[in-house]
């Protein structure tokens, strides 16, 4: 079982959703999904299981936003394994939860955290534009050179796209997620198989370098491969 860390916190009634609501009986749970760097971890799926269930038909299954977070309702009374599935891998909790029945409006508040890498790898000669996804011309060798290595190997990888500063944050999101499908869609043409890639976008929330200069702000339009564990 993959040990992943799980904090849980027990609060009166609060809700981060306007269509979900607590009722009796019933608790709103609250996930906040981060990654090793605890940074958001979107576009993934939470499985509540009942122990003994037949998971694979039967479950509660809710996906994070861009910004990790993600809200179910389930039945009180009941505890359950927490499952995350990432790129078709179920990774397991520890622990389980325990929504317990009670006579006042709940809900739960779930902080879990991934450890998802074996390894980090930038791709040092990768170039962008800025505002842009379309990959420069002159990181076709770089690519190519890490082309052949995923071919000789057959591990799991996220590439994870990052942007400067500049424009909305928003919209770097966006960005970032084209720039890493960009490079994904190039892996696929070199014959790597396309489920064997996640991509994620982080925007601008990580960056390497100040943001202070065109210098500064290229370093941090890159791309990270990171080598996922099985």
């Amino acid at each position: 079982m993959k040990k992943l860390l799980l904090i849980l916190i027990l609060v009166p009634f609060l809700t981060i959703s306007q269509d979900l609501l607590p009722r009796l009986g019933i608790t709103l749970v609250n996930f906040t999904l981060v990654n090793d760097f605890d940074l958001p971890y979107p576009n993934t799926e939470i499985k509540l299981v009942q122990p003994g269930s037949s998971y694979k038909t039967k479950y509660y299954s809710t996906i994070t936003n861009a910004l990790g977070k993600s809200s179910i309702l389930v039945d009180q009374g009941n505890s359950f394994m927490i499952i995350c599935v990432v790129n078709g891998i179920e990774h397991e909790f520890d622990d389980l939860i325990e929504i317990n029945k009670y006579e006042e409006l709940f809900t739960l508040n779930l902080s879990l955290k991934l450890e998802l890498y074996s390894e980090i790898i930038e791709l040092k000669n990768v170039y962008f534009l800025t505002g842009q996804h379309a990959i420069q011309d002159k990181s076709q060798l770089e690519l190519y050179k890490m082309a052949q290595d995923l071919l000789l190997n057959n591990f799991y990888i996220e590439i994870a796209g990052h942007t400067d500063n500049v424009g909305d944050k928003d919209d770097n999101l966006v960005l970032s997620e084209k720039r890493a499908l960009s490079i994904k869609s190039y892996f696929v043409s070199m014959g790597i198989s396309r489920d064997r890639i996640i991509c994620v976008g982080y925007g601008d929330i990580q960056p390497v370098a100040s943001n202070e200069n065109d210098e500064e702000r290229a370093k941090n339009r890159r791309i990270e491969m990171r080598v996922l564990k099985q």
